[in-house]
């Protein structure tokens, strides 16, 4: 694989993360009083947020310029 490849694969997987993070954390809270036991959710989030705009700048420094 080349390494374009890779990068664009580890941005969707980030991006996968990060929509999981955001199904976690709103899952049946509807029906909870407070949000305390969604930490795992916010971590994989907030981490999958920053890997995703960190290799997206890559890409873009790598192959657009």
């Amino acid at each position: 694989m080349s390494t374009e490849t890779l990068i664009l694969f580890f941005i969707g997987l980030s991006l996968a993360g990060f929509v999981a993070g955001l199904v976690w954390q709103n899952t049946g809270n509807a029906k909870k009083k407070s949000f305390k036991g969604s930490t795992g959710a916010k971590y994989l989030t907030a981490v999958s947020l920053i890997a995703m705009i960190l290799l997206a700048v890559l890409y873009s420094i790598l192959y657009n310029f």
